[in-house]
C-alpha cells in the first residue's frame, strides 16, 4: 500500500523486510530461557529509551551498522535505499529485531513509549559516531503525524 503525503513524499508499508531479523529458538528448561538475539562480534550495546511520539534517526552511516532489539513498546521503522525514491515503512513490535545495514536511510518514529536494545558494529563514542553519520531529512517533526495514519 502507498501512500502520497501532503509533504508529497511517497511511503510503503510493508508487513516484512530482509532487515527484520527472526530471532533463533529459544532455549528452554525448568529454569526459564536463554534468547540469543545476535551471535556475532560487535563493539557497542546501548539502551535507548524514547518517548511517545518522538522522531529518531534521520540519517545514514557510511560503514556502522546496528541492530535494534525491541524490549519495551512498539515504533514504525521508516527506511529506504540511497537509490531510490520510496520510503518503505515496517511496524515493529515487543521481542523484535530490526537490522539497519550501512548506507540505509532510517528514521523511527515511537508510537508508545519505548525501550529498544542496540547493538553495533562500531563504537559509539560521540566522536566516532558523527564521523560516520549523515543526517537527512526524511521526516521532519511538523509532519510526522503524517506518517502515522
Amino acid at each position: 500500500m502507498e501512500h502520497m503525503l501532503t509533504s508529497n513524499k511517497k511511503f510503503k508499508d510493508i508487513m516484512t523486510s530482509e532487515n527484520l531479523i527472526e530471532l533463533e529458538k529459544a532455549h528452554i528448561d525448568n529454569r526459564g530461557f536463554i534468547q540469543s538475539i545476535i551471535n556475532e562480534p560487535h563493539t557497542n550495546v546501548s539502551i535507548i529509551e524514547s518517548k511517545k511520539l518522538t522522531l529518531r534517526s534521520n540519517h545514514y552511516h557510511l560503514t556502522d551498522s546496528h541492530y535494534m532489539y525491541t524490549l519495551k513498546g512498539e515504533y514504525y521503522y521508516f527506511f529506504k535505499n540511497q537509490k531510490s525514491n520510496i520510503l518503505n515503512r515496517l511496524k515493529i513490535k515487543i521481542n523484535q529485531l530490526i537490522y539497519t545495514p550501512p548506507l540505509e536511510e532510517h528514521v523511527t518514529i515511537f508510537l508508545e513509549d519505548t525501550q529498544l536494545l542496540v547493538i553495533s558494529k562500531n563504537p559509539r563514542d560521540q566522536v566516532t559516531y558523527e564521523k560516520d553519520t549523515i543526517r537527512v531529512d526524511l521526516i521532519k517533526n511538523l509532519e510526522m503525524e503524517d506518517y502515522i495514519v
